[in-house]
């Protein structure tokens, strides 16, 4: 069966852009890869969770390895979708980070401690789109936003981007590491939120950590929980 914990309004808006069948069924089977795990469920399994035929199912895929890789295709359209729906907005530096947090915590708490190494193990072509995407997209948006955050004064002036964004970003998949960070010890949000303000308080200036203090970022619990 599949079960969502907590819908985002970001999620919300991005499922009333979907037009086809296809696209919604992607979306529900994706939840249950999160939540579960990429490896212990069968074809019948999902088909019988979406309560579609196997043949229905196939009309959308040629196989489980074709069924992943296009899950993950859709996690990173909607991640996309999402962060530049934030970006529009046009905010400083230190509030977009706190907006782009928003969405991450309604995904992170119920993450498959498996997730990594079962796309890593098993669907290899999967997990290169993955990291194809956080080294250009993720990438990008990191240090743009660290030398926005210098232009706007919030950051440090004697700031790299070019050091601290790769840093940062091949840093966060530690955050998913069920051995260094045992989920049933500590959640994958708790280090999420720790991490990003440890991040940001590396970056920020005296003006930069006024604003910091103001969102409190430790707030972003209280958003995942409402």
């Amino acid at each position: 069966m599949f079960l969502i914990k907590n819908i985002s309004n970001f999620e919300l808006k991005f499922l009333l852009l979907m037009e086809n069948k296809e696209l919604e069924i992607l979306s529900k089977i994706s939840t249950f890869f999160l939540c579960h795990g990429f490896k212990n469920n069968t074809m019948d399994d999902l088909a019988k969770g979406l309560k579609i035929s196997k043949k229905t199912l196939y009309k959308f895929v040629q196989n489980r390895k074709d069924l992943v890789y296009k899950c993950m295709q859709f996690v990173i359209q909607k991640e996309v979708t999402f962060v530049n729906q934030i970006l529009a907005l046009k905010l400083n530096a230190i509030e977009e980070n706190f907006e782009i947090a928003k969405y991450f915590t309604f995904t992170l708490d119920q993450l498959n401690p498996s997730v990594q190494n079962d796309l890593k193990t098993y669907y290899p072509d999967a997990w290169q789109l993955w990291l194809n995407h956080q080294t250009s997209f993720v990438l990008k948006v990191v240090a743009d936003n660290i030398e926005r955050g210098k232009n706007e004064g919030l950051y440090k002036d004697d700031v790299k981007s070019e050091i601290i964004a790769p840093m940062y970003m091949y840093k966060t998949e530690l955050i998913f590491n069920n051995e260094i960070f045992p989920k049933e010890k500590i959640s994958f949000l708790d280090v999420f939120i720790t991490y990003l303000t440890y991040h940001i308080r590396g970056l920020a200036s005296e003006k930069g950590i006024e604003i910091y203090n103001n969102l409190n970022f430790n707030n972003l619990k209280l958003v995942h929980e409402n």
